[in-house]
C-alpha cells in the first residue's frame, strides 16, 4: 500500500488526534498495532505515550506504507515549559534525550506568532520544570527512529503546543484542554505543513538556498549571507558526514555569532602541519 499524501503526523494521544480527524474528515485506515487515520493528503498515527512507542510507530508506519523520498513526518502534540503561556505554539529547533543527552536537529520552520525553542524528552511527566526547554515524552523517540531509518533531517519536523507550566502543571491537563489547544492551532499546523512541503521539495530539487534555514532565525546582512554560504561550502568540502544543522547554535544571539561559530568549526577541520 502506498501513501497517497505527503505528510504524516505522529501524535501520542487520541485527544490530540480527534480535532484533526474531525476537521479533515479522516477515515480509519488501520487500527493495529497503531491507529492510523487518513485521507489523500494527510495521515495521523496515534503512537501512545513515551519514546519507545513513538519510535516504534514511526518505524512501523514507514515499513507498512511506501513513503516517497520527500514524505514529511511531523511529531505534533502538547508539551510543557516552565514559563511560557498555555496555548503557545512552538517550532522545535533541537531535541534532547534527557537520559542519554543525545541530540537531534529537526527541520525548522519559523511561523508568525510561534516560538522557536529546544525540547527535552523525559522518561516520565515533569513536575519541576528545571530546564529552559520544552518537555515531552515522545520527540526523542521520533527523531531517533527517523535517524535510524535514514529519513533525511529535512523531512522531520517537531511542532508542539504548550499545555502546562509552573502555574498550571501536568496534573491539570484534561482531554477537553488538549482538544481545545489542538483545534486552536489547526491553522498554524496547516501553515507549517504547506511551508514544509515547499521547503522539502525545493531541497530535493536543489533550489533551497544555502543557509536559508538560518536566515529565518537570525538577521543576516547581504555580506553576512555571502560569508555564511561560503563557510557552509567549505564545511561540506571538509566534512561530508556532518550536516550544518548538527552544529550547536543555541547560544548564538546574532548572525555574527553564527558565522564565528562556523569559522571555529572550520579551523578545527583544517589540516595541521
Amino acid at each position: 500500500m502506498e501513501l497517497t499524501g505527503t505528510t504524516t503526523l505522529l501524535v501520542a494521544l487520541k485527544a490530540e488526534a480527534q480535532p484533526l480527524i474531525d476537521h479533515y474528515k479522516l477515515k480509519s485506515a488501520r487500527q493495529h498495532p497503531f491507529p492510523i487515520y487518513a485521507n489523500e493528503q494527510l495521515k495521523i498515527v496515534i503512537t501512545g505515550i513515551g519514546k519507545c512507542p513513538s519510535a516504534t510507530a514511526l518505524a512501523h508506519t514507514a515499513a507498512f506504507f511506501s513513503a516517497l523520498p520527500n514524505h514529511i513526518w511531523i511529531n505534533f502534540g502538547i508539551a510543557g515549559h516552565k514559563d511560557h503561556t498555555i496555548g503557545t505554539a512552538v517550532s522545535v529547533s533541537k531535541v534532547i534525550n534527557k537520559s542519554s543527552q543525545q541530540t537531534w536537529y529537526p527541520n525548522l520552520i519559523k511561523l508568525p506568532n510561534t516560538l522557536v525553542k529546544s525540547l527535552t524528552t523525559y522518561e516520565a511527566v515533569v513536575g519541576d520544570y528545571v530546564d529552559d526547554t520544552l518537555c515531552d515524552m515522545e520527540a526523542a523517540g521520533f527523531m531517533s527512529a527517523g535517524s535510524s531509518l535514514h529519513i533525511k533531517s529535512e523531512c522531520l519536523f517537531v511542532f508542539k503546543v504548550i499545555s502546562d507550566n509552573k502555574l498550571s502543571d501536568a496534573k491539570n491537563i484534561t482531554k477537553n484542554l488538549v482538544a481545545g489547544l489542538v483545534k486552536m492551532h489547526i491553522p498554524t499546523l496547516e501553515a507549517l505543513i504547506k511551508k514544509a512541503e515547499i521547503k522539502v521539495q525545493d531541497a530535493r530539487n536543489g533550489k533551497l538556498e544555502l543557509g536559508s534555514e538560518l536566515f529565518e532565525k537570525w538577521h543576516f546582512t547581504q555580506t553576512q549571507k555571502s560569508q555564511l554560504r561560503e563557510g557552509i561550502r567549505r564545511f561540506r568540502a571538509l566534512d561530508k558526514e556532518t550536516l550544518w544543522q548538527d552544529m550547536e547554535l543555541d547560544n548564538c544571539a546574532t548572525a555574527k555569532d553564527v558565522i564565528e561559530n562556523l569559522n571555529r568549526r572550520l579551523q578545527k577541520l583544517l589540516p595541521k602541519f
